[in-house]
């Protein structure tokens, strides 16, 4: 028996057998996570993963309650918003003048400081001041993160990695999320602060972390003032060409009604229109994430189904019917409204990407996808006061259904502008 334990401990303590299975490891890896061998790869998925504990996503509005009303929200929500606006587009020239990693330490540790602040903040100033550091502090880092991904992959000739990578990123942050947004509601239940507090060390080790890239010596792109606004105003040109013009009415409504949903107040507001406490949401939004998720594996489905121009607007109308039918809901029946809007936005993004990379020429597609991110946030600035007085006034219901009717507008007025164009064509 003895003989027996010490043949097979002396085969599994064999070098050659450690390195099979370390092997073996790496390939797994490797599978999972693509250019995991890469040392700034490596730090981008724990950056990634690390910068995605949403643990305040279901409870933040009822923290910032405690400070200000509706009204002060939404106001200082659109001073911030768009003042990180503003700083998105000098961020790419600070990328180029002190470099990509110096600028990602540069925005995760004022991300981290921000952050902190905010869970210590004791009045409304102090909140504004935070969120102002905030919205800097994502500008730097946004960009500059991507770019410092190409350029590391680049380097080694692995370009072509890149899509996997972002790809694979973008599924872990999912996942993390929607476990951190269920976690944050225990977290609030046991200190109204400790969400965020938890929140900010996240940002903290991802601080750590940024310090150990490495700048790649190679910079596939160069930022200057001219460049980035004859590249904004052709992208944005290229979404007006005839075969393309009645979709971008649909896109427009699509990315600018879900992204006033989702990053501002109005999916906690009406989560609470409809009776939800701070747990009860956390719980709800852990969910919603979950569903999104996992229809928008369905798209390639879907549009062997379909068309392309049939799916953006059965998506314009789930998501213009959800706002509508928020102002009837006062209890749980809201969940239908906010499983309209979920489903459809998770499905927004990569359905436009789709319509555009097959519309627009290849040097004119990022372009294109950036001008309609950026151009549809712009409205959130305004609609952001309008819906911080509305929520002040109890009538956010009022809000959301006059945002569904522009938004089911789109379609008709999408139509009206296809048939125009094919009488146009028919004639010439």
């Amino acid at each position: 028996m003895f003989s027996r334990y010490f043949k097979i401990k002396q085969k599994y303590n064999s070098s050659a057998t450690i390195e099979s299975i370390l092997k073996s490891m790496k390939q797994k890896i490797a599978n999972l996570l693509p250019a995991f061998d890469l040392k700034n790869i490596r730090i981008f998925y724990f950056l990634t993963a690390f910068t995605s504990f949403w643990f305040l996503a279901a409870n933040w509005l009822f923290f910032w309650l405690k400070f200000m009303n509706y009204q002060q929200l939404g106001i200082i929500d659109a001073i911030t918003f768009g003042a990180g606006l503003l700083m998105e587009i000098p961020s790419g020239a600070i990328s180029d003048l002190v470099g990509k990693k110096k600028t990602i330490v540069l925005g995760t540790g004022t991300a981290f400081f921000s952050i902190i602040l905010m869970a210590s903040a004791q009045n409304i100033y102090m909140l504004f001041i935070a969120q102002l550091f905030l919205v800097l502090g994502w500008a730097l880092n946004s960009g500059s993160l991507e770019a410092l991904v190409y350029d590391s992959l680049l380097e080694k000739g692995r370009e072509k990695e890149y899509e996997k990578v972002m790809s694979v990123s973008s599924s872990l942050a999912s996942f993390i999320t929607i476990g951190a947004i269920f976690i944050g509601g225990f977290l609030y239940e046991f200190y109204f602060r400790l969400p965020t507090f938890a929140w900010g060390i996240t940002w903290g080790i991802a601080f750590l972390l940024a310090l150990k890239l490495r700048e790649p010596k190679i910079d596939s792109e160069v930022f200057s003032w001219s460049n980035y606004w004859k590249q904004l105003k052709t992208g944005t040109l290229a979404l007006l060409k005839p075969e393309l013009i009645s979709f971008s009415v649909v896109i427009f409504s699509l990315m600018g009604g879900y992204f006033l949903y989702d990053f501002g107040f109005l999916k906690p507001a009406l989560a609470t229109a409809f009776g939800f406490n701070v747990f009860q949401q956390s719980s709800l939004f852990a969910f919603l994430a979950l569903v999104g998720a996992s229809v928008v594996l369905l798209v390639p489905w879907l549009r062997k189904r379909i068309t392309d121009r049939k799916g953006l607007y059965l998506l314009t109308f789930m998501l213009g019917t959800g706002f509508v039918i928020a102002y009837f809901f006062n209890n749980w029946l809201g969940i239908i409204s906010l499983l309209l809007i979920d489903i459809s936005g998770y499905l927004v993004y990569p359905w436009i990407s789709v319509v555009i990379n097959q519309e627009i020429e290849s040097k004119h597609r990022a372009t294109s996808l950036s001008a309609v991110a950026l151009l549809s946030k712009v409205p959130y600035v305004f609609l952001s006061i309008i819906a911080g007085t509305m929520a002040n006034n109890s009538e956010i219901g009022i809000f959301s259904w006059w945002i569904g009717i522009f938004i089911l507008s789109s379609v008709i007025i999408s139509t009206l502008i296809y048939k125009i164009g094919n009488k146009k064509s028919r004639l010439v």
